[in-house]
């Protein structure tokens, strides 16, 4: 017997040369590539962060240009410009209302939840697209209009006109002076906005990192989770962006920290977004990667060999053994079997293989069966659920009250018919939620309420919490359908339908009863009877077809009763043991 058997398995025997081949020549790669590898970072990180500035500056800018050019346009409208010529005693309010409803729209749901305020100095009034019709007092910051010359248009960090102590990205065009009596374009974007916009420079997971946005006149707002951008930072940003933003990035010291910044020019905007982060933070893990990876190697060769030769003697056959059954297994035979001597793990798991493939064919065999049964009984039952009689009979009485001049009538039968087949859309569905059904139901009872005239009358409850609990499509439906066919035909006295579905304890109750002529205890009897022992489960219909689906949905703990009701009708009803 050989020393090693492990050398007998050719997987055993590649993975161990394989190892022997790649260890020596993996020293020198490890060493060579740490070098690499730290320059190649350095340059993807920086590409990385050069195409996102790039790409959210040009989307920024252009959601700005466009945020401008729409506002602008205000400037010129007829309604705005006539609202300004307006004396301040006689402004329209309704026209400042429909103003107010325009900016709603418009702005709405766009340009970056910006704030679009029209402000009116002669009238005293401003209109904003968030918050309405406001009266200008409300704007403290537009209280003189004389220090606002040569603020616009451009875009600025400045307190909110309306709230001073919150700050935004903020532009103001119109022409503004002292008598100011043309109206007046502001537009409004909050920082957490702004924020949003900064975070889509940033890299997910990578540490010491911020960005920063500066307008044109040097204000800071900065996204500084890391606490890399001090004032001393700022500051000499303010200076290194004063004159224009150079193409690339360049380093900046932060105290002990070198930091890499990468700024962007917003072309039109005067603005610059950019970000900066330490290099030193980011590829210090990769260093210490390739220190661990080198001691890992030089560990792995020698425990290899050892555990290669465990392997073999210990999981690697009875893992073969059960790896080749599962393949099989998964290829569709089911008649595989695991045989692995000894009494541990494996063995175990051999035994539960082989009962597991005995439950899976099992189950397999009876799954395949029920659902064929089911999917049967339901498609016939869907195709034949359409009565063509009644809806012939239907079209009979809309023509008659049309004759008899009861128009009314007949458009609320035509409107409840239409609705009524419309269902035939969810045929393919094998449940639907309640309240679908109850509607369903509804538009049904309705139509024959019309028809017959006042002698007729339903009730559909569904108690709160119950709409989306679904149920077998239509079978509800086709037991207030059997009552209308059959509960009546004796009956002199007005018919009644009622329909209830509520929580009981740990159970659902669904109900469906009426005042008709009630069923013999004899022929109860059978139908109960047939409902639990169908002849043949290929021809299923009405109730039959109705138990067999709501026995296969929700079990057989479910319970299915047909009983009179005192002094005469039938009720049935479905008890469901909540899940």
């Amino acid at each position: 017997m050989s020393a090693f058997p492990m050398t007998k398995s050719t997987i055993v025997r590649t993975i161990l040369f394989g190892f022997l081949l790649t260890i020596p020549p993996a020293f020198i790669l490890c060493i060579a590539s740490e070098v690499w590898t730290i320059g190649a970072l350095q340059k993807e990180t920086e590409a990385a962060y050069s195409t996102k500035i790039t790409i959210t500056s040009e989307a920024f800018s252009d959601n700005l240009g466009t945020l401008q050019a729409s506002a602008s346009t205000l400037l010129l409208e007829h309604d705005v410009i006539a609202i300004a010529a307006q004396p301040p005693e006689r402004i329209d309010l309704y026209a400042l209302s429909q103003l107010s409803t325009l900016l709603k729209l418009q702005y709405s749901s766009a340009f970056m939840g910006a704030d679009v305020i029209v402000a009116f100095p002669q009238q005293g009034m401003a209109v904003s697209s968030k918050r309405g019709v406001d009266k200008l007092e409300k704007y403290p910051q537009l209280e003189n209009f004389q220090s606002l010359e040569g603020t616009q248009p451009s875009w600025r960090l400045r307190p909110s006109y309306r709230q001073p102590e919150r700050q935004c990205l903020s532009m103001l065009m119109g022409y503004v002076r002292p008598e100011q009596s043309f109206p007046i374009v502001i537009l409004e974007i909050e920082c957490s906005e702004l924020t949003r916009q900064m975070d889509n420079l940033l890299i997910p997971d990578v540490l010491m990192q911020s960005a920063f946005f500066r307008d044109v006149q040097g204000e800071f707002f900065t996204l500084d989770q890391s606490g890399l951008l001090s004032e001393d930072v700022i500051s000499a940003l303010r200076e290194e962006t004063k004159s224009g933003v150079k193409p690339g990035s360049y380093y900046e010291n932060a105290g002990e920290t070198l930091l890499k910044v990468t700024p962007v020019y917003l072309p039109n905007m005067g603005c610059v977004i950019g970000v900066a982060f330490s290099e030193r933070k980011i590829f210090q893990p990769i260093l210490n990667i390739i220190s661990i990876l080198i001691f890992a190697v030089v560990l792995g060769v020698v425990s290899s060999i050892v555990y290669l030769f465990l392997v073999y003697r210990k999981v690697y056959s009875p893992v073969q053994l059960l790896t080749d059954s599962m393949q099989k297994a998964a290829g569709g035979d089911l008649s595989v079997s695991v045989q692995v001597k000894g009494n541990n793990e494996f063995s175990f798991l051999a035994e539960q293989f082989n009962y597991m493939i005995q439950r899976l064919q099992k189950l397999v065999d009876e799954t395949y069966l029920l659902e064929i049964r089911l999917r049967k009984a339901q498609i016939r039952f869907l195709r034949s659920h359409i009565n063509p009689h009644f809806l012939s009979n239907s079209l009979f009485y809309i023509y008659n009250m049309i004759k008899s001049q009861e128009l009314d009538s007949a458009a609320d039968m035509a409107v409840y018919l239409g609705r009524y087949y419309r269902l035939g859309a969810q045929l393919d569905s094998l449940k639907l939620p309640l309240s679908q059904e109850v509607d369903n139901i509804s538009l049904y009872l309705k139509i024959h309420q019309i028809r017959m005239s006042g002698r007729f009358s339903f009730s559909c409850y569904v108690q709160e919490g119950l709409e989306d609990f679904e149920i077998p499509t239509l079978s509800l439906q086709t037991i207030v359908e059997n009552a209308m066919t059959h509960a009546f035909r004796k009956l002199n006295a007005p018919a009644r339908v009622d329909l209830r579905a509520c929580r009981e304890e740990d159970s659902i109750i669904l109900e469906v009863s009426d005042n008709g002529s009630g069923i013999p205890r004899e022929e109860l009897d059978a139908i109960e009877s047939r409902l639990k022992r169908p002849e043949n489960m290929e021809e299923l219909h009405g109730l039959q077809n109705v138990y067999f689906r709501v026995m296969t949905m929700f079990g057989k703990d479910t319970e299915f009763k047909i009983e009179p009701v005192l002094p005469h009708g039938t009720r049935v009803t479905i008890r469901i043991q909540s899940r």
